[in-house]
């Protein structure tokens, strides 16, 4: 039963991570409060130091999990207590999150997803905990899944019948993404123009800072020089921008990995942050193949896997990504291996004579 199994803090580190969501909760507050304490500035300080590390404390002692035969069952909250329970057959996602300071302790965070938690938020979250925690949910889940297909149970006087699985083969499946294609997909992403915001943001608030007299000399310093300084200063911000998500793109699906072992895909991939996320196939209810216009002049698409979790992209909610960047003509062929049930080629979409809109024509496989 889950009352048996032990109860089991966080790693020490969590402490920092604790600390650090503090931080960022309450630094807005501290940079509009702390300046106005000119004259109690360090006592300000000294309290603020010492919330954040109470604060930390807190959420660590009463933060402890349980991993029993049955269930994960997970223990927090420091003034409303919250006993959350997660039979391993609802588990959705499990996702691993391990930074590069993290790998020589061999220590990661881990989150758990089901299909009934909140949007975009999983329902449990270790900051930071041992691998042999994430080994250890694993094993009951795949055991549980072994007992599942060994013993079917009839439901209402219905008798079980052999049901054909999602992914029936348990030879181990792996894709692993090229240099080639990973510069490609990093050179077609549209995500220059979200850096540029930011660029533009950085600079507007850079400019708050900035005594206007010093800018209007600025400005008509550019003005009576040549076109040319404004030409050269816009190519070197959209240069910077290019390399900024080039450079971001490349480190977060660097050597990015897909892999089946029966009814399991897995994805790895990051650099700096070594990511993976675990789902069962038979959780997958659709597959998204995406193009931009840049990708659709290069006959290139990008795949992912909708679920209902928030695994995958932390800007794209409940889409996992499958596929970064793959020919469009090879997209079902490379599928295949991987999820049995993608159509042989791409729907075609036909024109209704005398009509503005398209008719679906679906050809059987």
């Amino acid at each position: 039963m889950t009352s048996e199994a032990p109860k089991k803090h966080l790693n020490a580190f969590s402490l920092l991570y604790y600390a650090y969501k503090a931080v960022l909760n309450w630094g807005v507050f501290a940079i509009i409060v702390l300046p106005a304490q000119r004259t109690h500035f360090l006592a300000a300080l000294v309290t603020l130091i010492f919330l954040i590390i109470a604060f930390s404390l807190l959420k660590f002692f009463f933060f402890t999990y349980q991993i029993s035969d049955e269930m994960l069952t997970i223990n927090s909250g420091i003034f409303v207590k919250r006993h959350t329970h997660i039979p391993y057959g609802r588990i959705q996602t499990v996702q691993r999150s391990q930074w590069f300071f993290l790998k020589p302790f061999q220590l990661e965070q881990l989150k758990i997803e089901t299909a009934g938690h909140e949007s975009h938020r999983p329902e449990v979250v270790f900051p930071v905990v041992a691998e042999s925690v994430r080994e250890a949910i694993e094993q009951k889940r795949l055991a549980l899944g072994k007992a599942d297909q060994k013993s079917p149970t009839a439901v209402q006087g219905i008798t079980p019948t052999k049901a054909t699985p999602i992914q029936s083969t348990a030879v181990r499946q792996e894709y692993q993404i090229n240099p080639h294609d990973l510069n490609i997909f990093a050179l077609t992403s549209f995500g220059i123009l979200p850096l540029m915001g930011i660029l533009a943001a950085i600079y507007g608030k850079i400019q708050e800072y900035i005594p206007q007299q010093f800018l209007n000399t600025i400005t008509k310093e550019i003005v009576s020089q040549s076109i040319l300084i404004i030409s050269v200063a816009v190519v070197l911000i959209v240069i910077i921008a290019i390399a900024g998500s080039y450079l971001s793109l490349v480190q977060k699906y660097y050597q990015f990995t897909l892999t089946s072992t029966g009814d399991q895909l897995r994805t790895y991939q990051g650099l700096l942050q070594r990511k993976s996320v675990t789902i069962p196939i038979n959780r997958i209810q659709a597959l998204r193949i995406k193009q931009n216009v840049l990708r659709q002049w290069a006959k290139l698409a990008t795949i992912q896997a909708l679920a209902a979790s928030s695994a995958g992209d932390d800007d794209k909610g409940n889409d996992m990504m499958i596929l970064p960047v793959i020919k469009s003509h090879d997209t079902f062929d490379r599928l295949k291996p991987f999820i049995n049930w993608v159509p042989t080629h791409f729907v075609q979409l036909n024109k209704i004579p005398g009509k503005t809109g398209f008719i679906l024509s679906v050809t059987p496989c």
